[in-house]
């Protein structure tokens, strides 16, 4: 099962990606064992949230983003 970990946003103007103005990580990390974790889904909806907000805040500017997962398996 994959896992939803973390996005990279990295905002530019003009027609090069690779000008960007800046990096914008976002991470989720587990809280403390006891009270369990946010599941997979929850996950994916909270980057895809912050996402989009950042994108709001940023109208003049492209704003392409990346999802990284990490694969979870259990024995």
């Amino acid at each position: 099962m994959s896992t939803p970990v973390s996005a990279e946003l990295r905002p530019y103007g003009g027609s090069d990606p690779e000008k960007y103005k800046v990096k914008i990580t976002l991470a989720i990390e587990p809280g403390q064992p006891i009270y369990g974790d946010l599941s997979p889904a929850d996950r994916q909806t909270v980057l895809e949230a912050a996402i989009a907000g950042i994108r709001a805040a940023l109208p003049d500017l492209q704003v392409p983003a990346t999802i990284t997962t990490q694969d979870v398996t259990t024995a």
